[in-house]
């Protein structure tokens, strides 16, 4: 909010008058204040406390802004910012756990300056255990360990600068334990026991949250609202410090995490050449807007025929967003090496043809 956005004072350390003349040579060092403090937050609480956001399902807000410059360099500096997330993977937040909890689904985001090789640059950062809790869908809790924010794009253009950033987030998705007839059968293997458990499940990085927004360069006129977005593309898993549940899929099968996948109505599983695999949970498959873990399976090798070649395969797990009072929609899928899209005809180096029938999953 500019109409908030305060030079408490600004000045000028005038140096090297000639006396002679009376003009002042060479540069003058700068000092002043900076003071921006968002009418809805105290900052005086402390641990600071978010304030109710503007925007659903996502808003990055600064909460507040000060800097104190004296001998032309920032002698002090403090800023506080929000991140509401109040929807992930297309599925509302329920509720927040006890870590941070609040009623906003928002984490509090710390700023910070740092200088490098005469370069100043302005970074914020959130530590500690943000836990997002689901009610149906695939998930018990996304538990969020950090989030960081950077500018990923300024651009000027007819009298506004076009800036795009990105928060990522780092922690922990605890998928839930799906069971047939009572008994467990664990597709998506990782996560607690309990659904309340900390740091357990897969360890993801490079979940983002992007924004973009234009700055009118006359400061009097205020800027054009945000536009945010929800993006998984860019997600990382670490293996070594995720905790899959025993007899779950992945440890019975020695799987290797491999990718997240996404998809719509226009480009399902079946379109990437995954064949439908029958489980006794009668999964019914995903519809519209779908997320999918790919799992990579190794079956071996076809022998001496087709040399060193690998029977390399993937499993990909699949979801769509509960509506709700809805289950979510799952689907499992098997895409077969040398198999073509949509198709289950192997070719073993254009020797020899097999034809796959129905493919089943059992425990």
């Amino acid at each position: 909010d500019r109409s908030r956005f305060n030079a408490h004072h600004f000045g000028f350390t005038i140096t090297k008058v000639d006396p002679a003349s009376v003009t002042m040579s060479g540069n003058s060092a700068t000092f002043g204040l900076i003071y921006y403090v968002d009418p809805a937050f105290d900052p005086d609480a402390s641990p600071p406390k978010p304030v109710a956001p503007a925007t659903s399902p996502w808003e990055f807000r600064v909460l507040t802004l000060k800097a104190l410059f004296a001998n032309a360099s920032v002698q002090r500096f403090e800023s506080y910012a929000q991140l509401t997330l109040q929807q992930l993977f297309g599925q509302a937040v329920d509720h927040m756990g006890a870590e941070g909890a609040n009623p906003y689904d928002a984490l509090i985001m710390t700023g910070s300056l740092h200088k490098q090789g005469g370069v100043t640059t302005y970074g914020l950062e959130a530590q500690g255990d943000a836990t997002f809790f689901f009610d149906g869908g695939v998930f018990n809790k996304i538990e969020v360990l950090q989030a960081q924010f950077s500018t990923t794009g300024r651009e000027p253009a007819n009298g506004v600068t076009k800036v795009s950033a990105r928060v990522d987030l780092y922690g922990f998705l605890d998928f839930k334990t799906l069971a047939d007839g009572g008994a467990s059968f664990d597709l998506f293997s990782f996560g607690s026991t309990d659904g309340q458990a900390l740091q357990q499940g897969l360890s993801f990085s490079g979940l983002g949250i992007t924004t973009s927004f234009e700055v009118p360069n006359d400061p009097t006129k205020a800027a054009f609202k945000s536009v945010y977005a929800f993006d998984a593309s860019k997600m990382a898993f670490d293996a070594t410090r995720s905790t899959p549940r025993t007899g779950s899929l992945f440890t019975s099968l020695a799987l290797k995490v491999d990718s997240l996948v996404t998809g719509t109505t226009d480009s399902t599983p079946r379109d990437a050449g995954y064949l439908d695999v029958a489980t006794p949970l009668r999964l019914p498959g995903v519809r519209g807007d779908w997320y999918g873990l790919r799992l990579q399976a190794n079956f071996g090798t076809p022998g001496a025929l087709a040399g060193k070649i690998g029977l390399t395969s993937y499993l990909l797990l699949t979801w769509s967003p509960p509506s709700a009072g809805a289950a979510a929609r799952l689907g499992l899928g098997l895409r077969l090496p040398g198999a073509g899209q949509s198709s289950s005809l192997l070719s073993l180096q254009g020797v020899m043809k097999l034809a796959v029938g129905p493919i089943a999953l059992t425990q």
